[in-house]
C-alpha cells in the first residue's frame, strides 16, 4: 500500500489515516469502534471539499496494524 505521495515526503490519505490512528491509540489507549469512509472539510466560506476517502478494507488494514504495533 502506498503511504506517501509521489514526492516521497507527503503522506497519502492512507498514510495520514494510519498515523492518526496511531496517535489516537497512544493518547487514549484504544481506537474508536466505527470509522467514516469519507472525510470532508467545511471552509470559512461554507464550501466543502473532500479531504480523503478510504475503503473499509483500507480502514481495517490500518486498524490491524495499529493494534499490533501500538501498546
Amino acid at each position: 500500500m502506498n503511504l506517501f505521495h509521489h514526492d516521497g515526503s507527503h503522506p497519502s490519505s492512507l498514510g495520514t489515516f494510519l498515523i492518526a490512528l496511531s496517535f489516537i491509540k497512544k493518547i487514549t489507549g484504544r481506537l474508536p469502534e466505527k470509522y467514516a469512509t469519507v472525510y470532508n472539510y467545511l471552509d470559512k466560506d461554507g464550501e466543502t471539499f473532500r479531504i480523503m476517502q478510504l475503503t473499509n478494507e483500507e480502514i481495517q488494514f490500518c486498524v490491524g496494524i495499529v493494534n499490533a504495533v501500538v501498546q
